[in-house]
Formats: structure tokens, C-alpha cells, sequence
């Protein structure tokens, strides 16, 4: 037998005798190259390669103990936790919107049940999925993410203005721009700018569409991933001068954005958000409400209906989806609002903590990339029922009312979830920056021009 060989059968007896089969290429190289490390310490020591390799194996012991031992330690990392969590919430907006809100109206509660039940279903088979196939094909889920997004403009029914499916898929965003990033990490500055590149097509979607909410989110998550990568020397650059090229393409979507906010609103919508009472009978009369609402409502119970929506059921319109915080805490307290951000903010809390725990950049970057999505979806869902309308919320994940939010914040969880159970066994696979058959290389500041090229 070759020494190769018996290393090799030494590999392959370990992993044998461990159930968790995705472990076996991870475990394999690491016993392998333990022994042949062994090995070449061996020979250097003046033995021979075959009986180097023969005592290395020995002096590595009995590989059916060895992998049993493996076995206990790896296995997958349930997060029946965070499942629990988010199927309560989502049987907790449920039963809100059934009981509280839908006041009897079947069809919608029929909608919603079938709704959560497929996003129930996508979470459970992204959570079994392998999520380290937004490594191997980031391309892929880019531009998938961005033909879907195309294809929900052209089939969206217009409501109040604005094509309705669309106006989720900022929420796929920052998943797609993370595949981006994970793929140019290594090519410094020039990665860099692949970044920008990659946000400003989801970019100038949502400022088409427009959906002004999902700008901000994309907006804020990508400076986040692209703020980490950079803080933790992803792309070999210079920090400063990294954070200021990712800014130049984020500061000019902003830019962008604000003069088409401007164009289309006027500078009145602008002071309105921030002061409503300067039109409280138009733009900033839903603002005034909810602070009214809130204003009258007690720690306990139902508040007290200002004088002036005595005669309506309810000020507020699109209780179920943009305001079901305002509504509850008027009509059950501060209590309930104060036990669901309580919830949530656990799960957004344990959730960046899973988070920070990964070994691999990719695991790291997919999971923040959807705790971001779903903490900032809740931000500006308290924003607005707290009285402060600078844009309409998206949803508040898993609670309020949105066939299509609903699936999609799911389907997200699953795949977080998937890489909290499984990367413990990721090992991201490097590139060097600097390659032996480019002609012209740019590394550290240096420009290295390669004349032995062949």
C-alpha cells in the first residue's frame, strides 16, 4: 500500500463512524493533513516516507475510537429555539388579525392561514437545505433574485399607485448582494467596486417601483455587509480608503433617491413626515392619529377614543398591515406592545449573537444580512406606529398582514436557521489576490507587472 493510501483508509475509517455525512470532507481533510504533517515531521527526523507515514498513523491512534468521539461532537445544531419563536409569532399574528382585526371577515382570514402555512412550508426546507449553494452560485442567485424581482413588477396589481408584489422583493435583496460580496472578498479594491456595482441595480429597482421603505433597507444592510467585510480585511485594502470608495456609489443612490422623492413629492412631504401638523388634514393626518391613539391609550385595556373619532370604528385605515401596533396598543394596552417588541427583540438579540458565532465569512454573511432584513423591517414598522410616517412600513415580520412578506421573511429565517445548524462545518475555500499567470497585479498599494508570464 502506498503511504498515500493509508492515509487515505485511516480518513476514511474515522469518518466511517460518523453519522453526520456533511462533516466528512471537513473531517477528512483535517485528519489528513494532521497526519500528513506528522508524516513530514517524521521523515525529517531521518525515517523513510512509508514507515514515516506508518508511525505518524500510529502515534494518531485507533481511528474507530477517534471517529466515534468525532461523532459526538459533530452533528448538526438544532435551533428549535428560534423555530419556536418564529412559528409564535407567527400563530400569535394570527390569531390577532383573526380575533382583533378581520372582525369576520373569512376570505382574508382563509388568505393569511394559506399564506403562512407555504411560508411555514418554505422555511422548512430551507432550514434542511445546504445554504452553502449561495457560495457555489452567487451569480446565480443574484441575477435569479433580480428576474424575479422583474417578473413580480410585470405581473403586480397596482394599489394606491404602486405595483403591490413588487414592492416585497427589497426584502431578497441584501441575500443577493451578499452572494456579490462573498465572491469578489479577495480582489481589493477592484472587489470593491464589483460591490457598488452590485448594489446599485437593486438600487435603482426599488426607486423605480418605487418602494422607498425597501430602498432604505437595502440601503442600510448593504452598508452594514459591506462595513464588516471591510472592517475584517476581506478585500487586503486599506480601511479608510475602503470605506470611502463603497460610499461613493451609496451616497450617490441616496442622492438619486432624494431628488426623485423631491421630484415627485415635493419638499412638503419631507416636512410633513417630520411635522405633521403642518398638513393634518392631508399628508400628515394618519401621523397625527396614531400620536392621538397613543396619547389616549392606557398601560391595561382599551384608551379612551379622542372625542373627534367617536363616530368612525376606527381612525386608522389598513389596521392588519400598517398600523396592528397602534391598534393593539389602543385597544389592549401598552402591555401588548410592550410583550411583542419583547419577543422580538430576543429574537433579533439571539439571533446576531448566532450570528457572530460563525466560522465561515459565508455563514457569517448570510445570516447578518437576513437579521438585518427582518431588524430593520421591525425599526421601521415601530417608526411608523409610534407617530412618525417618513414611509410606509413593509411589515412587521411574521405578525402583520402580507401573503408575500410573510413567505418571504419565512423563507429567510429558514435559510439563517440552516446556517446556524450546519456551519460549524463550512470552511470557506480562499483565493489568492495575486495570481502567477496575471500579467498585471495590483496588490498592497503595488502594481506588479509579471514579464516571466508563459
Amino acid at each position: 500500500m502506498q503511504p498515500l493510501d493509508g492515509i487515505q483508509e485511516y480518513s476514511r475509517c474515522v469518518c466511517d463512524q460518523i453519522r453526520w455525512k456533511k462533516a466528512h470532507s471537513l473531517i477528512s481533510e483535517e485528519v489528513e493533513n494532521h497526519l500528513v504533517d506528522q508524516r513530514d515531521a517524521n521523515i525529517a527526523d531521518g525515517m523513510d516516507e512509508i514507515s514515516a507515514t506508518h508511525q505518524a498513523i500510529l502515534q494518531m491512534g485507533d481511528p474507530v475510537m477517534i471517529g466515534t468521539q468525532l461523532d459526538r461532537t459533530h452533528r448538526p445544531r438544532p435551533q428549535w429555539g428560534m423555530i419556536l419563536v418564529a412559528m409564535s409569532l407567527v400563530i400569535v399574528g394570527l390569531i390577532i388579525r383573526m380575533f382583533v382585526t378581520y372582525e369576520g371577515n373569512i376570505w382574508r382570514m382563509l388568505t393569511q392561514l394559506i399564506s403562512s402555512a407555504v411560508g411555514l412550508g418554505l422555511m422548512a426546507v430551507a432550514y434542511f437545505s445546504d445554504f452553502t449553494l449561495i457560495g457555489k452560485y452567487p451569480k446565480t442567485i443574484y441575477f435569479s433574485i433580480m428576474a424575479l424581482s422583474v417578473a413580480a413588477l410585470s405581473i403586480s396589481p397596482i394599489i394606491n399607485g404602486r405595483p403591490y408584489y413588487a414592492g416585497f422583493m427589497p426584502l431578497l435583496f441584501p441575500l443577493g448582494f451578499v452572494a456579490i460580496v462573498y465572491i469578489v472578498r479577495n480582489k481589493g479594491y477592484w472587489g470593491i467596486i464589483l460591490c457598488g456595482i452590485a448594489f446599485l441595480l437593486p438600487a435603482c429597482f426599488a426607486l423605480f417601483v418605487p418602494a422607498v421603505s425597501g430602498f432604505l433597507l437595502f440601503t442600510v444592510s448593504e452598508l452594514f455587509i459591506i462595513t464588516i467585510a471591510i472592517s475584517k480585511n476581506w478585500f487586503g485594502v486599506k480601511k479608510l480608503h475602503g470605506y470611502l470608495l463603497i460610499f461613493i456609489p451609496t451616497a450617490a443612490a441616496i442622492f438619486l433617491a432624494g431628488g426623485m422623492f423631491v421630484g415627485r413629492y415635493g419638499l412638503k412631504r419631507l416636512q410633513v413626515a417630520l411635522n405633521p401638523s403642518i398638513d393634518p388634514a392631508g399628508g400628515g393626518y394618519q401621523s397625527i392619529v396614531v400620536r392621538n391613539l397613543l396619547n389616549a391609550s392606557k398601560l391595561f385595556g382599551t384608551g379612551d377614543m379622542p372625542a373627534v373619532y367617536k363616530s368612525l370604528r376606527f381612525p386608522l385605515p389598513e389596521i392588519d398591515t400598517n398600523y396592528i401596533l397602534t391598534y393593539l396598543i389602543f385597544k389592549l394596552g401598552w402591555i401588548a406592545f410592550i410583550i411583542i417588541m419583547s419577543v422580538l427583540l430576543f429574537f433579533i438579540i439571539k439571533g446576531f449573537m448566532q450570528c457572530f458565532r460563525q466560522k465561515s465569512s459565508l455563514g457569517l454573511f448570510v445570516s447578518v444580512s437576513i437579521m438585518l432584513t427582518f431588524t430593520l423591517q421591525v425599526i421601521g414598522y415601530v417608526i411608523t406606529n409610534l407617530g412618525f410616517q417618513i414611509a410606509a412600513p413593509i411589515c412587521l415580520p411574521l405578525l402583520s398582514y402580507g401573503k408575500i412578506a410573510t413567505s418571504i421573511n419565512l423563507f429567510l429565517i429558514g435559510i439563517m436557521l440552516s446556517v446556524f445548524r450546519t456551519g460549524d462545518i463550512v470552511k470557506d475555500k480562499y483565493q489568492d489576490r495575486i495570481r502567477k499567470d496575471n500579467f498585471i497585479t495590483w496588490s498592497d498599494g503595488k502594481l506588479i507587472i509579471s514579464f516571466g508570464r508563459k
